[in-house]
């Protein structure tokens, strides 16, 4: 299942009540993407964790400073999660993927199948196994394509990015990563798209929705069983925590203030070009 049907769509998602994408990914309403900018990490947090959703929460890097100095927000990512899986490169079987993106009409490498299948206020959310070298899965030319598809959406990668300096000059968006490294991308084949994924001991899942501003980010994934939770979620109907295993819904990802840098083992600097 590299490239899930509607039908396998829907059977992940069946608490899902709402209007779907012609893929059959949930299509969450802007109205709630719009709360849950207004929203803080803790307020989004709880609803969702005495549901059950314990897992929603993971560290990473920012592209952008998370807060001001003043301590207000400076950059936010809220959007509906596009997920994929990634693993390392087998011939047999990346000749096989290779064949069956190109039956259904998709071109180019594997990390850009995800990025032309992206609509209005996405976020990507990647799987890329903690690869760094050689698996710096978006840099300034791909992150321009996010924001060119997407308006506000952006990134969220368990690997690398490159191309820092370009990368900050794309408006209107934000990249969670694992590290920077200079390699270009590398020795990989895509194992899932529009499929639950695994970032580091969270799991996240497609549709949902994300937000962050920090070191330290959270995923919310749509907790279908939920909606009728609105006031405690501010009176908003929004989603609950779920750690960052990727699947249909929402996804948001906050920051927690710690003052501690993020834990990913490839922060060398900026590369220069």
């Amino acid at each position: 299942m590299i490239f899930p049907s509607y039908e396998e769509l829907v059977a992940i998602t069946p608490q899902w009540r709402g209007e779907r994408f012609a893929d059959g990914r949930p299509k969450v309403a802007d109205r709630y993407l719009k709360a849950l900018r207004t929203m803080t990490l803790e307020e989004l947090w709880k609803g969702i964790y005495v549901k059950g959703y314990e897992n929603q929460f993971i560290a990473m890097q920012p592209l952008h400073p998370e807060f001001k100095e003043s301590g207000e927000v400076n950059r936010k990512l809220v959007g509906r999660a596009v997920t994929a899986m990634y693993v390392p490169a087998r011939p047999d079987y990346h000749a096989a993927s290779l064949a069956i993106a190109k039956a259904k009409g998709l071109v180019g490498t594997p990390n850009q199948w995800i990025i032309d299948s992206l609509v209005e206020h996405d976020v990507i959310v990647i799987d890329m196994y903690d690869k760094i070298f050689k698996g710096t899965f978006v840099g300034g030319n791909l992150l321009t394509a996010i924001h060119t598809r997407t308006k506000d959406g952006g990134a969220v990668i368990w690997g690398g990015v490159r191309d820092v300096e370009q990368m900050l000059k794309v408006p209107e968006v934000q990249v969670y990563h694992r590290g920077i490294d200079p390699t270009p991308i590398r020795d990989f084949s895509m194992a899932r798209f529009n499929g639950p994924v695994h970032l580091g001991q969270g799991r996240l899942a497609d549709g949902n929705p994300y937000e962050d501003n920090g070191w330290r980010r959270s995923h919310l994934g749509w907790c279908e069983g939920c909606r009728a939770d609105a006031q405690g979620a501010g009176g908003t109907g929004l989603p609950s925590w779920h750690r960052p295993h990727a699947h249909q819904g929402l996804l948001h990802g906050s920051v927690q203030r710690s003052g501690a840098p993020g834990p990913g083992k490839g922060d060398r600097g900026v590369p220069s070009r």
